[in-house]
């Protein structure tokens, strides 16, 4: 008989029978081999302390079956040829010698007589082995019967039918069965195992075996010795036998009996307790047994509350049938606390013995090696009784003709345990999950509300050390206001507090700051940077200038200042800044939000010619109010290719979503246009477009600013949807005189005379919007500086202005005379630039 152990592991129970013969000890890899004798158990028995005791006794019973198998064997030969005694390989000889010194079956009658004692030990071995299972607890710790190995491979993959009824709890005053277990599954298993990892026993199969390898035939012959040969059949090896489906045994490539058969190589790990890598899957798997809390999860409240309820519900609803199946699939934006939910669902607070197996969808293997991988996964959650959570699953979810998928969620209603899926794409089930005891259930893991964010942020300021956490002076309130008003997930906070750290320009030691207006700089460049780095693609950042960045008090004020319009006009765009001031009050803290299910935005509609200042209005709305302002590029968006203009526009609106951006759409009449009749293929998607985008832009909860010249063009369902429209017309004589006068401010050059400088020109040229007047005086400042190299003490003055306002008109094509400019500019104009004038 053998006995395998690992190296230096814990000394096995004292033996209740006979101590074997000295045949010294023989070493192998990792394990010990050692030959005994084979007496009949004692009778005084005593329930399992160890799974190496349990496991010992097991190997005990199938070299029973080895050995009956081997003197098969020899008998067969010496029938056949009476004189082939010592032509019996010696290998396999060694293997019968080492138990039975004191017999040497020399004839066919002695071998079939020792085949017959040799089975009938197998099942004296039977009815010990089940006898200390029925006194080996089943729930009491330290000495439990999940403890043992080989019961759990038993239990767990069903390789005797029926196990808890053929060794139920333990009974003391119960009599020891007889020993009816159908055991050749693991005895197929328990062989292999004495094949892989004991020299002696490899050597002697190898022997006995036509191809010179253990075979399936080999091992099927060994596990119906004690039988009729022709109750032996193939399906231990079947694609769907629990052996070859949880692949607990590897089969060669060759077909039929004659293929190799190996115990893989975790099976083998798992029952001789060698510890090191549990899985064997690489590094796309990795096992998470820290508690998580639900309350702690950054999520809103009502999906904390539906997770603590799944938690308690799942224990009991499961316990009552333990072949009850249930799936959760969680799904929400990048970022999202998917896997700190599954770790409150399944380890909770207060369980810290529980285990999730966390794999990594993107990182694991594709193609053939696919099926596999997910069996190696599930196998091993079995093993170790843990919860598998899916990470990043969506790209299985895009999978051609979704293979990987359906794989995957077959594996899932078979396992025992939750399996947890994440994605950012929901996912409700087809074909699947139609028995009444599989559950699946979906939650949906949103961005988080603004109370939500601004609870998170002070969490991650607090633990930075940042004096925005308390959250007690107007600055810190208004600073804490506006980074909680990027729609970020909880690992996008982390992403931008990690983002922050570097941009405090280490090693430098971080200076102090009692005031937090510097953290309040920081952390928003810090979130804009992590908002805006997919936003790229299809639009373009206006940068604020910076004098954008003044006091709450003042910023009404300088709006004003800065953007030139008519009084009524005046008045629209006054309320539009403080309609997006209060956005997030309004829907948020009011909870507006919670009776509306579209229109939670802000959209705007600018109107009138160019150069009336609807761009620059809009920089300086999200300037003053500290957000970012992105002009989307229309050649970007718009493809030729169906649907891709709708794919692209998607993709801006939810990465703007995130930014907490102003997204701002000009010459917006290409997009928002009218829709027409259907005449031509192209009419139809065309319309299409228009459709998507009246439904895209109402479910965006920012500010959407459109700017067109053309107010007609513009389609009526869009007008319904606009709550702010505002004129820009072409600007009067002291609106133009105030452009000038803002043009010049804040710049190294005076501002001119108003009188004398400027009032003649904002009089005398009507037809000069605000984008002429900045040509004109860009030009007259070139014209200043060539005057004066050193560029200092350059001014401006009238006649400077003059001939960039002539040479803005050259441009446009308008009429340069006397009527226009008078005799005294026109002789100015005709000195200076050459320019015929009438």
């Amino acid at each position: 008989m053998c006995r395998i152990f690992r190296k230096k592991s814990k000394p096995t129970p004292p033996d209740i029978r006979p101590a074997p013969v000295d045949e010294g000890a023989v070493e192998a890899d990792t394990v010990t081999v050692e030959p005994s004798s084979t007496p009949e158990p004692e009778p005084e028995i005593a329930g399992y302390t160890s799974s190496e005791a349990h496991l010992t006794d097991e190997l005990r019973r199938v070299e029973q079956l080895l050995r009956a198998y081997l003197f098969r064997v020899k008998s067969a030969r010496l029938h056949s040829r009476p004189d082939a005694a010592d032509g019996f390989p010696d290998r396999a000889q060694s293997v019968l010698r080492s138990g039975y010194r004191w017999e040497d079956p020399s004839s066919d009658r002695e071998c079939t007589e020792a085949e017959r004692r040799a089975i009938a030990a197998a099942r004296r071995w039977e009815r010990v082995i089940v006898a200390r299972l029925l006194l080996t607890p089943k729930y009491r710790p330290g000495t439990v019967r999940s403890d043992l190995r080989a019961w759990e491979l038993v239990r767990i993959f069903g390789l005797i039918p029926d196990v808890e009824t053929a060794v139920p709890a333990p009974d003391p005053n119960a009599n020891a069965p007889e020993g009816d277990r159908e055991t050749r599954l693991l005895d197929i298993v328990l062989l292999a195992l004495l094949a892989e990892r004991a020299p002696r026993y490899r050597s002697a199969l190898k022997a006995v075996s036509t191809e010179g390898a253990i075979s399936a035939e080999t091992l099927t012959e060994i596990a119906w010795v004690a039988d009729h040969p022709d109750s032996r059949h193939w399906a231990p090896f079947a694609a769907n036998s629990p052996l070859i489906a949880n692949g607990l045994i590897r089969l060669g490539v060759d077909e039929g009996p004659t293929r190799t058969v190996r115990i893989d190589p975790r099976i083998a790990d798992y029952l001789l307790r060698v510890e090191g890598d549990e899985s064997g899957l690489g590094e796309s798997v990795r096992v998470v047994a820290e508690p998580y809390a639900a309350a702690d999860l950054g999520v809103d409240e009502p999906i904390r509350r539906r997770i603590h309820d799944l938690a308690e519900w799942w224990q009991p609803w499961w316990s009552k049938s333990p072949e009850r199946r249930f799936v959760a699939l969680f799904h929400g934006p990048a970022g999202s606390p998917m896997l700190e939910g599954a770790r409150a669902l399944w380890i909770g607070g207060t369980k810290p013995g529980r285990r999730l197996l966390a794999v990594d969808a993107a990182k694991a293997p594709a193609g053939p090696d696919w099926v596999p991988f997910v069996r190696g996964v599930y196998r091993e959650a079995r093993l170790r009784s843990r919860a598998v959570f899916w990470q990043g699953a969506e790209p299985l979810l895009a999978d051609a003709g979704g293979i990987r998928w359906e794989a995957l969620i077959a594996e899932a209603e078979r396992f025992e345990l939750p399996t947890i899926l994440a994605t950012e794409t929901a996912w409700d089930p087809a074909r699947s999950f139609h028995a009444v005891h599989r559950i699946f259930v979906r939650i949906e893991f949103p961005v988080p509300g603004a109370e939500t964010r601004r609870t998170l942020w002070r969490r991650r300021l607090a633990a930075e050390g940042s004096v925005l956490a308390r959250d007690d002076t107007p600055v810190r309130k208004n600073a804490l206001d506006l980074i909680t008003s990027f729609q970020f997930t909880e690992g996008q906070i982390d992403d931008a507090t990690a983002t922050a750290r570097g941009l405090f320009r280490p090693p430098a030691p971080r200076p102090p700051d009692p005031t937090g207006e510097r953290d309040a700089e920081v952390y928003y460049e810090a979130c804009r940077r992590q908002s805006g780095r997919r936003l790229v693609s299809f639009a373009q950042r206006i940068q604020p200038r910076p004098g954008d960045r003044v006091a709450d008090s003042e910023a009404e004020r300088e709006l004003l200042a800065r953007v030139v319009l008519s009084v009524a006009a005046e008045r629209h765009l006054l309320e539009l800044f403080r309609r997006m001031r209060h956005l997030t009050t309004v829907y948020h803290t009011l909870g507006f939000e919670h009776r509306l299910s579209l229109g939670r935005g802000l959209i705007a509609l600018f109107t009138g010619p160019s150069g009336t200042g609807k761009t620059y209005a809009a920089a300086t709305l999200a300037g003053l109010l500290q957000k970012d302002l992105y002009k989307v590029d229309m050649a970007a968006v718009v493809s030729k290719y169906v649907g891709e203009t709708e794919k692209n526009l998607s993709r801006v609106f939810s990465d703007a979503q995130d930014a907490n951006a102003v997204l701002f759409f000009d010459e917006a009449d290409a997009l928002f246009g009218k829709r027409g009749d259907v005449e031509q293929a192209q009419d139809r998607w065309a319309n299409l477009e228009v459709n998507y985008l009246l439904q895209r832009v109402e479910e965006y909860t920012g500010t959407v600013i459109l700017a067109t010249n053309f107010r007609q063009n513009i389609d009526e369902a869009f007008l319904r949807r606009i709550q702010m429209m505002i004129d820009f017309d072409r600007p009067s004589a002291e609106a133009r005189c105030k452009i000038l006068q803002g043009l010049f401010r804040g710049t190294e050059v005076p501002v001119p005379d108003v009188e004398t400088v400027l009032a003649p020109i904002a009089t005398r040229f009507e037809d000069l919007t605000g984008g002429n007047l900045k040509n004109v005086v860009l030009d007259a400042a070139f014209r200043a500086v060539a005057a004066n190299p050193d560029g200092k003490g350059v001014t401006v003055g009238l006649k400077e202005l003059v001939l960039g306002t002539a040479r803005e008109y050259q441009k446009l094509g308008k009429p340069i005379d006397a009527r226009s400019f008078g005799k005294e500019w026109t002789k100015w104009i005709a000195d200076e630039l050459k320019i015929p004038v009438g």
